[in-house]
């Protein structure tokens, strides 16, 4: 799992306002609407069921250690889109059972594994990594104004960028995938093909970045895309952490790059839930 440091997400729900516009201007839809068109539900609706919703977050301190905010962030996010969202005052065990005993809906938890939501009354389970490579896959479908019969490049091939390949392909996209580890990519192919999803690898970053302009950039590197290789007609995803663009890469793509920690992952995450639930 992608390793969030507490700056990354310090700022997370300080002004919404902001986010919101941004988030407009690159795909033409907020932060709920993205979500819903990943889990391909109608986005009033979506909004409508998330307002019933109980949503905590349960902090945990196992492994590497807390990242300072992270269960707070997660429940803004949840409560930015209109869920009665909650981060528990306990941590581990204590947490979740305190969730559970509050009449908790999903309950969101991270460890240096995985980051999850799940809805116990159903044993149902989303992942983050796939909601994250979902959502920003629909995310750049909008950027696009479609990804019918387009070709698109997924740089990175951990569970974000396959997840992110596939629902690219679930759009109508073509799909083609880079990794630095040759072996990891052609594994992803593979994979990919196995679910029914046709996709091809390439063979450099050069050839990636050179024949491609809708990219999904899923790496944790800071430098995969330079500018130069960034063109008027370039859009970018950027799931990845820390974002594989520098400064002056990030100055060139302004207005056709989708990026941010946690917001669309979490609300895909919560809306993907939301969508497997039945409707009353």
């Amino acid at each position: 799992m992608t390793r969030l440091k507490s700056e990354d997400i310090r700022d997370i729900g300080d002004d919404w306002v902001a986010y919101e516009a941004e988030l407009q201007t690159i795909t033409g839809r907020g932060l709920a609407g993205v979500a819903a068109h990943a889990a391909g539900i109608d986005t009033a609706a979506a909004a409508e069921r998330l307002a019933a919703l109980a949503v905590w977050a349960v902090p945990m301190t196992c492994g590497q250690g807390v990242i300072g905010g992270f269960s707070r962030a997660v429940a803004r996010i949840a409560g930015h889109l209109g869920c009665r969202a909650h981060c528990a005052a306990q941590s581990d065990a204590a947490g979740l059972a305190e969730a559970f005993e509050n009449g908790a809906d999903l309950i969101l938890l991270s460890d240096d594994s995985r980051f999850v939501a799940i809805d116990a009354a159903r044993r149902q389970v989303v992942d983050n990594g796939a909601a994250t490579g979902t959502g920003f896959a629909a995310g750049l479908d909008l950027m696009a104004g479609g990804l019918t019969g387009r070709t698109i490049v997924v740089m990175g091939c951990g569970p974000v960028g396959r997840a992110a390949a596939a629902a690219a392909a679930s759009f109508g996209a073509s799909v083609r995938l880079h990794d630095l580890k040759p072996d990891r990519c052609r594994r992803a192919v593979d994979d990919l093909k196995q679910q029914g999803v046709q996709a091809g690898n390439v063979a450099g970053i050069e050839e990636a970045l050179d024949r491609h302009r809708l990219i999904i950039e899923a790496t944790n590197s800071p430098d995969t895309i330079p500018a130069a290789r960034i063109h008027a007609d370039t859009r970018i995803a950027a799931p990845g952490v820390p974002l594989g663009l520098d400064r002056r890469a990030r100055t060139r793509a302004a207005g056709r790059l989708l990026h941010d920690p946690l917001e669309i992952g979490v609300a895909t995450m919560l809306t993907l839930a939301l969508a497997a639930r039945p409707t009353s």
